[in-house]
């Protein structure tokens, strides 16, 4: 019977494998489900569970896995993850954007301008309550894949031509 795996990792988040059999599932095989989720290179991943590091070739029912059992999942803190960040614009609309977590806000910025040609100096990028600096790297700052921005534009009347 297929159910589900929960997968824990404080980099990428928590998140669920649908339709998996522990029963005749490789390790490999989870690892190529979170690579495809994820876009985590599945030689990056290390799965463990009670303390036991997961080899490729072994079914998850060796390691005692059953349906709805919570697996962990670790990378190499030098691995840089790609994350989707949305950003919720001034007039309304959300931008999905991919950026790599080892990028910085002024990365994001630039982004921004290819789309909307909008000055980096007219506005600034806002987590939670929080003003984000153009120097600070998007891990730096917190953000995660699936996280939200807001931008909150300056009215000075020369910034506003900008925009």
């Amino acid at each position: 019977m297929a159910d589900t795996l929960h997968i824990h990792c404080n980099r990428v988040g928590h998140f669920d494998l649908l339709n998996v059999d522990p029963n005749f599932l490789l390790v490999s095989h989870v690892k190529a489900d979170i690579e495809c989720q994820k876009r985590i290179p599945t030689q990056k991943q290390k799965l463990t569970f009670q303390g036991v590091v997961f080899e490729d070739d072994h079914r998850l029912k060796e390691y005692g896995i059953e349906s709805g059992s919570t697996l962990f999942l670790s990378v190499p803190l030098d691995f840089a993850i790609n994350i989707k960040v949305s950003i919720t614009i001034p007039s309304g609309p959300v931008v999905n954007l991919w950026a790599n977590e080892k990028d910085t806000v002024s990365t994001l910025k630039k982004q921004i301008r290819r789309l909307y040609h909008w000055s980096a100096k007219a506005y600034e990028f806002v987590f939670g309550d929080a003003f984000l600096k153009e120097n600070q790297t998007l891990a730096s700052c917190g953000l995660k894949n699936g996280s939200s921005l807001k931008i909150m534009r300056y009215v000075s009347a020369e910034l506003e031509s900008t925009l």
